[in-house]
């Protein structure tokens, strides 16, 4: 497995409304394609919003803690699929585990029905002939803000400004070009790694996600990092930012932990608190 850096300063901000029943309209697909920052096209298989181009991640659900979320899911593809929040827990009614999944056949619509108990990120996938479902793309980001719409990172918790959400990914273009046999799976040989679904100089070309931390009265910033690929991830702050775990895995950490790095798991989501430290410019790495 290849080891890669990228350096990059990255924030995006959110506006919500209070409601106390979310519902989500998602179509399945498996006929896209992305584009790499060296020229490939590569397929993918995605979760999206009816009518809108195929694309990886899916559409990022933003939801309160205790709302009522309904997600439907209509089948366009010609495979099975379901929809597994990753790392949620029990308190769903049909959240489509992998080992034992509500499956929606071609042509079907399923509808997943839980409720929020806990802020934080997590990310959702196919859950069929997992993980084959999930590294061809059919993946994204749920989150769950504190309630009322507050800017928390946790309902009481610590004020932000800005929030941020990243999920990082990785894509092995062998996987993506022969999408592998449950029984026979190879080897995952990344190619490339990836946040919000860029990679390399796209990553520093998308002004939705890149932000330099200059005014003071924008800070705090509350940064999500949520690990959806294969084998550790670390995520290392410059010194010129103080940074604070102050979310882990869904879980307030009382007190905050200090610290210049995160080193994640598959499935794990850290929520971040960043303060200005030293003045300078420096990257997230």
């Amino acid at each position: 497995m290849q080891n890669r850096s990228v350096c990059i300063l990255l924030f995006l901000s959110a506006s919500l409304s209070a409601q106390s029943v979310k519902t989500f309209e998602l179509t399945t697909s498996e006929d896209g394609t992305v584009e790499m920052p060296d020229g490939s096209t590569l397929p993918v298989w995605t979760f999206q919003i009816a009518g809108s181009p195929a694309a990886y991640p899916g559409p990022r659900l933003v939801v309160e803690e205790g709302d009522s979320v309904r997600v439907g899911v209509y089948n366009a593809g010609s495979m099975a699929h379901t929809f597994h929040l990753h790392g949620f827990g029990s308190d769903t009614s049909n959240n489509g585990e992998p080992m034992n999944p509500l499956i929606v056949q071609p042509g079907n619509t399923g509808v997943f029905s839980f409720r929020a108990n806990a802020v934080g990120d997590y990310y959702y996938h196919c859950g069929a002939q997992n993980p084959i479902h999930g590294q061809m793309g059919m993946a994204g980001l749920l989150t769950v803000l504190a309630a009322g719409g507050e800017k928390r990172a946790y309902t009481g918790g610590p004020k932000f400004f800005k929030d941020y959400h990243w999920l990082l990914d990785e894509i092995d273009k062998e996987w993506r070009l022969n999408p592998p046999k449950p029984a026979d799976l190879p080897l995952f040989l990344p190619d490339y790694f990836l946040i919000n679904g860029r990679s390399g100089d796209a990553l520093g070309d998308y002004t939705g996600d890149v932000a330099i931390l200059t005014a003071l009265d924008q800070l705090p910033v509350f940064l999500t990092v949520t690990h959806s690929g294969v084998g550790r991830r670390e995520v290392v702050f410059p010194e010129m930012v103080l940074a604070t775990l102050v979310v882990r895995n869904g879980e307030p950490q009382i007190p905050a932990v200090p610290t210049d790095t995160l080193d994640l798991l598959p499935g794990e989501s850290f929520g971040m608190m960043l303060q200005p430290a030293l003045n300078g410019e420096d990257s997230i790495q």
